[in-house]
């Protein structure tokens, strides 16, 4: 069997002391990748249909409704099939008559364990080593069947009659699922290999990629023309060329290059080397820069990104450090607005560890094709293909049914753009497909948002300014779409605002020492946020919208409404009243907390009220919590259960009839008439967030 492997992931807590040596699978000598698993991982999934061999810990579907007792937006009522000992309870099913799909399997009873086999390189274990960078705070619902980590398995329908096997594995507050494949099936024969290359330069990788940049320019009619109206080059570029020194390259202006010249941008991480110590354009080494420079002097991502020009016939490269004016903040804020076009007309290329970084995911999504140079393997984004060596072919889950008119496929018609702005990304394949483009565009956007918004930033004031160039972008697609002034506020759309503002952290972020953006934005924060829950209620029918926009100002740094923020505040009309905070809640949130009560402002107790279940506050940072909040109520949306959810922003008031963002009140009602019952118990105010 083969493994495929994908990650959800929720995290949550602060960085631990827990220090983990993560091994790297290497390529061998032989080009093949070599996968192993530890022996709890073999015997477990060994044994999955010999109760003797494999632990059976409880039935799935009762784990799973403890595990997420909110899916359908109604408290958890299952009984508990699992005793506080960890033994089964006496109304326990009999798990031995169970099928397989039906357990929760024992993995490694304690964290030594799990890391001893992660550390000796268990792919299976490894595959969530990368949640390692945050607390460990513990799962009470996996605690209490005796394990630290354990796993499902159920069986996938993929047509008829073919089932695939999935196996998912929890652990602490993340989960990971893989998918299993027969060995010797042409269907998945053609589609994986394991037969690599010694290197990423070797001879069998660049066939392929040139295999993939062949396809792409000759067959991709989506990827063929970029979407710009005018030509356009860079401010500066670094020219490549050779001498007798060797290959040489030397700083030249845009305006100079022939006309239809292409060039390469390259994305990278800067490390943590002294600035002084690196070559960078400044003012006193821009005369030096301008003359033929010998390659062999530049750091090793620079001369590999150059190797990856030249291979391809390019002859220009452009590269922040040396494009861009490192000691002028206005050339750098001139070049940043710039980025939309730059990234555009580029094909991309990015080295680990650059993908983590904040900027790429805008380099990524802008730039028509990108390759990645991995630790193990090479990857390969274009708008209609999403490939690496290990899947040649396409990536399993890089869908691109949606891309297409399906009827006019079906007719033999040429294939129409669907309405995505953006390629998808190999870490962000998944979306969601809407009928109408706007909203297609607005959902897109968020689901951006929440990927870039946990990515590292070198400078805290970048927030906004490395997603400008999207902003800009979504902005001209939305005005060709439908005419108005689609206005863009920190990080927001008017378009949708009242809803959007109702996000929620995921973990305890922090609130940036300087000011980037108001309270009320996601951008004021350093942490992994959840933006798509509340633009999805946002686009079913099934909304009611509870306060109202009177007015929206936001004053930028520069020219640029997409860019730096110096202040913004936004001025609403709804329902107010106060909350009462309690004990932590249940959940997977820790800064989560139960609302114990609540009243209006004019202190009035409510002890009447319609019955209203599961209400908490998510505050956005630790700082932030508190016993007692103000509410503006913001809008409810209803479950596929039938229940309603209402939203409010917990806010603490500064000064007249401003407040600030401290998190995010949300509870459940049975109906919808419960729901405008409780909202008409509270006074109308008017109030500026800022």
């Amino acid at each position: 069997m083969l493994l495929h492997t994908w990650t959800h992931e929720s995290q949550y807590g602060r960085a631990q002391s827990r220090e983990i040596k993560q091994p790297v699978r290497e390529k061998e000598a032989s080009g093949v990748l070599v996968f192993m698993l530890c022996k709890v991982c073999i015997d477990g999934l060994e044994g999955m249909w010999d109760p003797s061999r494999s632990k059976r810990l409880a039935r799935s579907q009762d784990f799973i409704k403890k595990l997420h007792p909110r899916d359908d937006g109604t408290p958890s009522d299952v009984t508990e099939q699992v005793s506080n000992s960890g033994h089964p309870s006496t109304d326990a099913p009999d798990l031995d008559s169970l099928g397989p799909n039906e357990i929760v399997y024992g993995h490694h009873k304690a964290i030594d364990s799990y890391i001893t086999s992660m550390e000796e390189g268990c792919t299976f274990c490894n595959y969530l080593a990368t949640m390692y960078d945050c607390e460990d705070t513990g799962n009470s619902v996996i605690e209490v069947l005796g394990y630290y980590s354990v796993f499902t398995f159920i069986l996938l329908k993929s047509g008829e009659s073919v089932e695939e096997p999935l196996v998912t594995l929890y652990r602490d507050k993340f989960r990971g699922d893989f998918m299993f494949v027969p060995v010797g099936d042409p269907k998945y024969d053609r589609m994986l290999n394991f037969n690599l290359g010694p290197s990423n330069h070797d001879s069998t990788t660049w066939s392929l990629i040139d295999t993939w940049m062949t396809r792409c320019l000759e067959s991709h009619s989506l990827c063929r023309k970029p979407d710009v109206s005018e030509p356009y080059m860079p401010t500066r570029l670094l020219q490549l060329g050779s001498s007798q020194i060797g290959r040489t390259f030397r700083l030249v202006n845009g305006s100079e290059c022939p006309p239809e010249s292409r060039y390469v941008a390259l994305s990278y991480c800067w490390g943590v080397k002294p600035l002084s110590g690196m070559l960078r354009l400044l003012q006193s080494t821009v005369q030096n820069l301008s003359q033929w420079q010998p390659v062999d002097d530049l750091p090793k991502t620079f001369r590999d990104a150059m190797d990856v020009a030249q291979h391809f016939g390019v002859d220009y490269i452009w590269i922040d450090r040396l494009c861009v004016y490192q000691d002028s903040a206005e050339d750098w804020q001139k070049e940043a607005s710039c980025m939309q076009k730059l990234r555009r007309l580029s094909l991309s290329f990015d080295q680990e560890p650059a993908v983590q970084r904040s900027w790429v995911v805008q380099e990524r999504l802008l730039a028509p094709r990108t390759l990645h140079f991995g630790r193990e393997q090479v990857f390969w984004e274009c708008v209609e293909a999403g490939c690496c060596e290990t899947h040649p072919q396409v990536v399993d889950c890089f869908d691109m049914s949606d891309f297409y008119d399906e009827k006019g496929k079906e007719e033999g018609q040429e294939l129409e753009r669907h309405q995505f702005l953006w390629k998808p990304l190999l870490a962000l394949s998944y979306r969601r497909h809407f009928d109408d483009p706007c909203t297609q565009l607005i959902h897109d956007w968020y689901g951006i948002a929440e990927y870039y918004v946990s990515r590292e930033l070198t400078r805290a004031g970048d927030k906004l300014v490395a997603i400008s160039g999207l902003a800009n972008d979504m902005k001209n697609r939305l005005r060709e779409l439908k005419p108005g002034p689609h206005r863009y506020l920190a990080g927001f759309w008017e378009d949708n605002l009242i809803t959007a503002i109702g996000w929620n952290v995921l973990n305890p972020a922090e609130r940036a020492i300087d000011y980037r953006a108001p309270s009320w934005s996601w951008a004021c924060l350093d942490g992994h946020v959840n933006l798509l829950d509340a633009v999805q209620d946002g686009h079913d029918d099934i909304l009611m919208l509870v306060a109202s926009l009177i007015a929206a100002d936001t004053e930028y740094v520069g020219s640029e409404d997409t860019g730096q923020v110096k202040s913004g505040i936004l001025t609403l009309r709804g329902p107010c009243s106060t909350v009462q905070i309690g004990q932590k809640a249940f959940g997977t949130i820790i800064t989560e907390r139960v609302v114990q009560g609540f009243r209006s402002p004019e202190e009035q107790n409510h002890d009447s009220r319609p019955q209203w279940s599961e209400m908490s506050v998510i505050f956005d940072t630790w700082d932030d919590i508190r016993d007692e909040a103000f509410v503006l109520w913001i809008y409810a949306s209803r479950f596929a259960s039938g229940k309603w959810y209402i939203r409010g922003l917990a806010l603490k008031w500064e000064k007249e009839d401003k407040y600030q963002r401290l998190g995010l009140v949300g509870g459940y009602f049975a109906n919808k008439d419960d729901a405008l019952a409780w909202i008409d118990m509270f006074p109308t105010k008017q109030i500026s967030i800022f």
